[in-house]
């Protein structure tokens, strides 16, 4: 039973959050900081802009996401294949 219940979280969560990207508009991301670091101290961290990318690359705006942080170049791909692996 419970690993029905996980089965079913699991699913929900790698549906649920890529569609959440692509239905938010990225300049909510823009007016709303959810980095901690940020937040604390003041700052950019190395992974500040990566939310603002991932909804970018959802959005077909490359240039874009590449701009917000560069590691998108690395992350999007192996977050790709880390969801298609689960």
């Amino acid at each position: 039973m419970w690993q029905k219940i996980f089965i079913y979280l699991k699913l929900s969560f790698f549906i649920g959050m890529p569609l959440l990207f692509v239905i938010i508009p990225t300049s909510f991301f823009e007016k709303h900081s959810f980095c901690l670091f940020q937040n604390l101290f003041n700052f950019s961290c190395p992974g500040c802009g990566i939310t603002r990318a991932l909804s970018c690359f959802f959005h077909l705006e490359f240039t874009q996401g590449f701009y917000y942080n560069k590691g998108i170049v690395a992350v999007f791909p192996l977050l790709v294949i880390w969801t298609s692996k689960n």
